[in-house]
């Protein structure tokens, strides 16, 4: 019984890569599509709007949809591979962007830890939702 406990403790570093896969294709990649960073930067009313509302609404319903897809309670790891999402993001936007700009990396650390600790509790919020509609919706939910 003890054994049972301790297993569900442990994270599930599998979910955590595959909840990170699911963030670069299905979340990252549309934000970049759609702000146009692939192209001329411009950004219209109707992107900003898209990318607004996905910014938020994308990390709960990908977080979500990985806690319930995955065996057993996983409410961390997306947290954890948003958290990485942010990272790598923030790696990204260092090389490719904003070395053009005269911005110091120390003006920036703030708002990567704001959007860290905002992407790690939208996620935990979707996780949560994932693995009620888990427990409500499968025939043989994990123990």
């Amino acid at each position: 019984m003890a054994d049972a406990s301790g297993e569900s403790q442990k994270l599930q570093w599998s979910w955590v890569g595959i909840t990170f896969v699911m963030y670069v294709v299905f979340y990252l990649l549309p934000i970049l599509v759609a702000g146009e960073v692939f192209g001329n930067f411009k950004i219209g009313m109707k992107e900003a709007v898209y990318i607004g509302a996905w910014s938020f609404g994308g990390a709960i319903i990908l977080s979500a949809i990985s806690a319930f897809l995955s065996k057993g309670i996983t409410i961390l790891e997306p947290a954890i591979a948003g958290v990485g999402l942010v990272v790598l993001w923030f790696i990204a936007y260092r090389i490719f962007i904003a070395r053009y700009s005269e911005a110091s990396i120390l003006l920036d650390v703030p708002y990567l830890i704001s959007i860290m600790v905002a992407i790690f509790l939208l996620s935990l919020l979707g996780a949560w939702y994932g693995e009620r509609a888990q427990k409500m919706w499968r025939s043989n939910p994990p123990q």
